[in-house]
């Protein structure tokens, strides 16, 4: 049986509402490693992994960690972060 439009709607909006705060969370590391490695000339690949580390312990339990384990978002990220 299909959903009704205002459940489906509903669930689009609470899946957009847990992963918000991983996905702001990857987007920032990821506009941070890109300023790091421009104005400091540290290699482009290691910023976001040392960044990664440091916020390694959102991904373990809490608010940031549906959208961090969100891998396509993850993916688009990085993809954007490298595309050059």
């Amino acid at each position: 049986m299909p959903m009704s439009v205002s459940a489906a709607a509903f669930a689009m909006h609470e899946t957009i509402r847990t992963n918000t705060k991983g996905i702001l969370v990857a987007v920032i590391v990821a506009v941070a490693a890109r300023f790091l490695s421009e104005h400091y000339g540290a290699p482009t690949k290691l910023m976001p992994l040392l960044l990664g580390i440091a916020l390694n312990f959102l991904s373990e339990d809490g608010p940031c960690k549906l959208g961090i384990k969100l891998q396509r978002a993850a993916c688009y990220v990085l993809a954007w972060h490298f595309w050059e």
